[in-house]
């Protein structure tokens, strides 16, 4: 189980780019609406290499969480553009980093 202020900042980090447009007031969200894919991310982080296959890794969190079909036409996907993620990663990442420096 990933630690819990890790949690909460990456579930911060999510609701605040909102990438699944499920948050309707961000100044007074609840802080959870992303907890599941926060606790997913927080378990793979310590894996992952570079921020671009953290950003594949987001990315993949929320595709498997969006149940909404892709539109084949237009190359979209649930979770729509990936490039859209990439911002999210480096945030991440350098909660990452920082938590990494912090352990003995």
């Amino acid at each position: 189980m990933p630690d819990n202020s890790v949690l909460k900042r990456i579930n911060r980090i999510l609701a605040n780019y909102d990438p699944a447009g499920i948050v309707i007031d961000p100044q007074n969200s609840r802080g959870d609406e992303y907890s599941y894919e926060a606790e997913e991310i927080a378990n793979k982080l310590m894996h992952v290499r570079s921020v671009g296959e953290l950003r594949d890794t987001v990315y993949a969190v929320f595709v498997s969480w969006l149940k909404i079909p892709d539109i084949p036409e237009s190359g979209q996907r649930n979770a729509g553009p990936i490039e859209k993620y990439n911002e999210i990663a480096m945030e991440i990442w350098e909660l990452r980093n920082w938590k990494a420096s912090c352990e003995p």
